[in-house]
């Protein structure tokens, strides 16, 4: 058991200690006799030490001083004009000739600028970065006095992490300006939901290529209900029907607790981590970052890996940082989307206020021309003109009141169709819009289908989920993207979990998806989408077109 006492140094001198005096200082502390460079050694290596001359600390300061140059960067050395080295440290001594030689030309191109301040320069040597801090070390005088630098310290720095970390936030940089152009003329072409699947696309692009990774999920807050949305995912399982993730610091896993607090998260072990509720099957470890803009926290980036503590602090940054670039970019385009929405809401309404007037004068008049001239040919015509400009009425009240009707349906009601591609199919819709749910079961009902309503997203869900149960499953389900209880997303997903080939159509108005539910059935296999206000043609064409290719699957 080793002694508590301090260390009591005595440097060898010409006067050797008597055995009183030894046994005196032994009853305080632990005495060695021993020569300077013993008592340097002992100053290193212990942090206990007393000593009984000058001359002894000065040997040691001098001994530390030199051990910490001996161990300090990649290497210390003195250089001058003539690129001699007057003098290196160990490490310095170890290196390779390449490295040695383009430190010596560093040091010799600092000295002949003539440069008196510090200086830094960079190179690269056997596929490593350096840098190498020059910095003045002696000066000789001319003839006329003038001082001239004669040699300089420089102290060499292996940067080759520094540079890949550099290189990496390059990448970034030029992915997140790839993810926030959208101005371009080719996403001018492209609807709000397009945009969104292209911009879907760019981001798991950037994941994979610039973070290196195969498994991850970017999640949006919706800041109405505290819910985080799933907009994309890849290699990660989605969530049940039903199951929810608030941004919530307990009880919601991790994806919750950043998104509550803001502060990124890496799970080093999945197993062991109490916060960590499931996703990449056989996940080791993951990293869950909070996509910020500004101080605004608009959800999270969550990547899963198989590995056991697979992520390091430099991906947690890295993540962070593209993390703000896809926040910007969805943002911009979620502005698009409801500006889109509120132009058009208006634009619709100025039409309806401008063309109301006329088009009741133009009836006045009309309406007069058989009581005037008592010509049954012309009171025919007359009739006729009436009846076509209450189709016109009707066609710009369908427009005028955006997504809450269907262009053409009060006509296309009033006939039943024989259409043999839809005759007894079994068609559920959903939607919150009592007007779309008369509109859309009578047109459909006219061209001979069956079809079931629901005014929610739950009882859609409902519907279909009972229909499995019974052995069966609708041909066709139609749901609008944005009810109160749930989205089209979950309503698809319920749909393809009891019968994958059952084709869905999801309804949007003006494009309008605050949930992304398009993007994220986009990725699972929806193929159709209509935007609100549509016409009754293009419903029976979507119709057609997502029963003909479920029939060519081996559907109905």
């Amino acid at each position: 058991m080793s002694s508590s006492k301090p260390i009591l140094v005595l440097v060898q001198g010409s006067a050797p200690l008597s055995d009183d005096a030894r046994s005196v200082l032994e009853s305080f502390f632990q005495v060695r006799e021993v020569d300077q460079q013993e008592a340097a050694g002992l100053l290193v290596e212990s942090s206990a030490l007393a000593f009984t001359s000058p001359e002894a600390k000065q040997a040691t300061e001098e001994v530390t001083a030199t051990r910490i140059l001996q161990q300090f960067a990649e290497g210390v050395g003195i250089v001058d004009r003539r690129g001699e080295i007057e003098w290196m440290n160990r490490k310095l001594s170890e290196i390779d000739p390449e490295t040695m030689r383009r430190f010596t030309d560093a040091c010799v191109g600092a000295l002949q600028g003539g440069d008196t301040t510090n200086q830094r320069w960079t190179f690269t040597s056997g596929g490593s970065s350096y840098e190498v801090a020059i910095s003045p070390m002696s000066y000789d005088e001319d003839m006329e006095g003038k001082s001239e630098l004669r040699s300089v310290v420089g102290m060499l720095l292996d940067s080759t992490a520094i540079q890949k970390i550099r290189e990496r936030i390059e990448r970034i940089d030029q992915a997140g300006a790839d993810l926030i152009d959208i101005d371009s003329d080719q996403i001018k072409t492209l609807n709000s939901s397009e945009r969104l699947i292209m911009l879907e696309g760019r981001i798991v692009k950037c994941i994979k290529e610039v973070l290196n990774r195969e498994h991850f999920e970017v999640r949006l807050l919706d800041r109405r209900t505290g819910k985080l949305e799933l907009v994309i995912g890849n290699g990660i399982d989605p969530l049940k029907v039903g199951e929810v993730i608030h941004a919530e610091v307990d009880g919601n896993g991790i994806s919750g607790r950043v998104a509550a607090t803001g502060k990124n998260y890496i799970c080093r072990d999945t197993k062991i981590d109490p916060l960590y509720l499931g996703g990449m099957e056989h996940a080791g470890s993951s990293l869950t970052v909070a996509m910020r803009l500004r101080d605004r926290i608009m959800g999270v980036i969550n990547i899963e890996s198989a590995e056991v503590d697979d992520f390091t602090e430099e991906d947690l940054f890295c993540t962070e940082l593209l993390g703000r670039y896809v926040a910007m970019a969805i943002n911009m385009l979620d502005m698009l989307v409801v500006e889109r929405y509120t132009t058009n809401e208006k634009i619709s309404h100025d039409l309806a206020g401008q063309i109301t007037t006329p088009l009741d004068e133009l009836e006045q008049l009309t309406s007069g021309l058989e009581s005037i001239t008592g010509n049954q040919e012309l009171a025919s015509r007359t009739e006729r003109m009436m009846e076509l400009m209450t189709v016109i009425r009707n066609r710009v009240h369908d427009c005028t009141s955006g997504p809450r009707t269907i262009i053409g349906a009060e006509e296309a009601m009033k006939t039943d169709i024989d259409d043999p591609l839809l005759n007894g199919v079994r068609v559920l819709v959903a939607d919150d819009e009592p007007e779309i749910r008369t509109s859309m079961q009578g047109i459909l009902s006219r061209h001979g289908c069956d079809v079931t309503c629901c005014s929610d997203g739950n009882t859609a869900i409902e519907a279909i989920q009972a229909e499995a149960q019974r052995g069966g499953s609708f041909d066709l389900v139609i749901s609008d993207v944005k009810m109160p209880d749930r989205n089209g997303y979950e309503v698809f997903k319920a749909t393809k979990d009891v019968n994958q080939d059952t084709p869905v159509i999801l309804m949007t108005g003006f494009g309008y998806d605050p949930h992304h539910s398009i993007v994220r059935s986009s990725q699972e296999g929806l193929k159709s989408f209509l935007f609100k206000p549509f016409a009754v043609e293009q419903l029976i064409n979507d119709v057609h077109k997502a029963l003909g290719a479920s029939r060519g699957k081996g559907g109905r």
